[in-house]
């Protein structure tokens, strides 16, 4: 098989239209070429997956990161907060043992345990000012650095202060010492407790104020830095949220891309192969060859596409000799034949055409009627699924991220297609109609009772025979009231005119006979003239009436309030159509309870006769 040169042009288009002029892209498109459509929707979800994966757990990862910063920056602060408080408890307690020291040497026993406590606390003190000495900026494994002002005051009491306290306690360490060696009643105690007061002196009172003043500045930082920490902690779980929320954006951004994308894809050959199949079948043009872009099932079927045409354009050839031959054979017969069928015609015309014609004209004229109702319908049915294929479309622009359920829902119906293909079936429906109307009205055009125009009649005359046609249905119990107006000749269609008294006095004829009254059953015809040219007719029945909400639909086609079998719903439809035909109207007037009544309005003569006024018309419906 030879493809058509022509289908190479159609290769570099859709180059165009998919945006495949750049490098990567043509190497994708060369990629994917023998790929299967599953295996190329498979590979973008997996891809669309992956950014979505891979982004997720780069975002929790940064986001992880700086969290754990921010904690370490915050531990870093509380376990500082927590050395400088026993710091300071230690010194105060320190000092407190110190002077009780002096004023307990008389009692042995008490001088033992406070010299106990001092010993106590002078060693926690001793090991607290080592480890804040050995720290030098720095706490928690010298993971986070101090503030530069902290390690200035760090310095200074490491250098100072703590050269002062050590020394000072190794002082009173000293003494105590003399004091073990000493007689409890000796007066040497006096001269022990003499210089522990000296060592308790003002220089220390003074140097432990100033090493409070600098733990206390240190503490003020520590909260500071506490509190910093606390806010980049925050910060941190907010900018871990923020990441999750981009990647979260970019990963349905892309696959939102990467979809369109596979669409366009695989949409684009199924467009073109069906475009070359409609164009084939619509112009009997077989050279045309559907183009061969990818190597998929798509190509496959344009292959066999384009084999088919080619053995169709064969066999057509084929069938054509044939049919030269069949039609010199066809015209030898077809001069024999005419002359039987001629002869025929003339034979049965006269018989059939009395009673099909009637026949005819009357399924006509029903079938014209449901069809009018099909057909002005579908104009309001093709308005309104534009409007609301207008509304949806404007749902999906302005609320685009949509649920699971919505998106599986569309995914299952085929919106996309149900959107393509609906204007295209209503447009199908309305040329069925069109064709069936078109057939109706050469059928009864061909098979017209009343003939092509319209006659002037005694409406009298068409009550009565519709009278005379139900009488035996008016026997049991139903009294009929004439009360007929001196009416000039009308101008209508008398058989149609006949069909609308038919169904209206049928219908009050089913409704008295389905009730069972005590009062006396009847239905009234009146007729009237209401105006120059103008009459009226109105049919009324006794019955229980009907509702408000029934007597809004029953002209509507195919609403019946009968019983299945009884009723079709098309009588006060047609009625409706004759009425306004005739440049009439046709109302009802009905209360539960107190019967029903039509009122029918005609012209005595038709707008259109030369020799009537058109200037007023009446309103099709009430």
């Amino acid at each position: 098989m030879t493809a058509n040169p022509n289908s190479r042009a159609p290769q570099a288009s859709s180059s165009k239209v998919l945006g495949l002029q750049f490098p990567v892209a043509r190497w994708v498109q060369k990629t994917t070429r023998r790929l299967s459509i599953g295996t190329k929707i498979s590979c973008g979800y997996a891809l669309a997956l992956g950014i979505a994966v891979v982004g997720t757990m780069s975002g929790m990862l940064i986001g992880d990161y700086y969290h754990y910063e921010a904690m370490e920056k915050e531990e870093d602060a509380r376990e500082e907060l927590r050395s400088l408080h026993d710091l300071q408890t230690s010194l105060l307690q320190l000092i407190a043992h110190e002077e009780q020291l002096a004023y307990s040497l008389k009692n042995h026993h008490i001088w033992q345990i406070n010299y106990t406590n001092f010993i106590k606390h002078s060693r926690e003190l001793n090991e607290l000012l080592f480890k804040f000495k050995s720290s030098e900026g720095y706490t928690k494994d010298s993971k986070v650095k101090e503030l530069s002002e902290e390690i200035k005051i760090g310095d200074h009491i490491s250098k100072t202060h703590y050269l002062f306290l050590e020394k000072h306690l190794n002082e009173v360490n000293l003494i105590a010492l003399e004091i073990e060696k000493y007689d409890f009643n000796s007066s040497q105690f006096e001269v022990a407790q003499k210089h522990l007061l000296n060592l308790n002196s003002a220089d220390l009172v003074l140097e432990a104020n100033k090493l409070a003043d600098e733990l206390s500045e240190l503490i003020a930082f520590s909260y500071k830095e506490y509190d910093q920490a606390e806010r980049e902690v925050v910060a941190a779980q907010t900018l871990r949220v923020r990441i999750l929320t981009a990647s979260i954006l970019m990963s349905v951004t892309i696959s939102t891309i990467l979809a369109l994308a596979t669409i366009k894809m695989i949409n684009l050959p199924i467009k073109k192969v069906t475009a070359v199949a409609q164009k084939v079948a619509q112009d009997i043009n077989f050279d045309l060859q559907a183009p061969v872009t990818t190597e998929d099932e798509m190509g496959v079927l344009a292959v066999t596409l384009n084999t088919l045409i080619q053995r169709v354009a064969a066999h057509t050839q084929e069938l054509s000799q044939k049919n030269q031959q069949l039609l010199q054979a066809h015209q030898e017969l077809s001069q024999t034949l005419q002359t039987l069928q001629q002869t025929q015609a003339q034979l049965i015309q006269s018989e059939k055409m009395s009673s099909l014609g009637q026949m005819v004209a009357g399924i006509a004229h029903e079938i014209n009627n449901p069809i009018n109702f099909i057909s002005n319908n579908l104009d309001y049915a093709k308005n309104y699924t534009q409007e609301l294929m207008e509304l949806v479309h404007l749902y999906q622009q302005e609320y685009a991220n949509v649920t699971p359920l919505i998106q599986n829902q569309l995914a299952e119906i085929e919106f996309d297609f149900l959107v393509e293909d609906l204007p295209k079936t209503l447009e199908s429906m309305k040329i069925g109609t069109e064709r069936i109307h078109h057939l109706v009205v050469s059928l009864r055009n061909f098979c017209r009772i009343d003939g092509d125009e319209m006659k002037f009649i005694n409406i009298h005359e068409g009550i009565e025979s519709t009278l005379f046609i139900l009488n035996h249905q008016l026997k049991h119990g139903i009294k009929v009231v004439k009360k007929y107006g001196d009416l000039p000749l009308i101008e209508c269609y008398s058989a149609q005119l006949n069909q609308v008294f038919m169904n209206i006095i049928q219908n009050a004829i089913d409704a008295l006979q389905s009730e069972a009254m005590e009062r006396d059953k009847q239905i009234e015809i009146e007729t009237i003239t209401v105006a120059q040219n103008q009459t009226q007719v109105k049919i009324k029945d006794n019955a229980l009436g009907i509702s408000a909400a029934i007597k809004g639909k029953i002209f509507d086609p195919f609403f019946t309030t009968k019983e299945v079998g009884k009723g079709t719903g098309l009588g006060l439809a047609i009625c409706y159509q004759i009425i306004n035909k005739h440049y009439g109207q046709i109302e009802v007037n009905s209360q539960p309870g107190l019967g029903t009544e039509f009122t029918i309005a005609l012209p005595i003569q038709q707008p259109h006769s030369p020799t009537a006024d058109t200037s007023e018309k009446l309103p099709s419906r009430v």
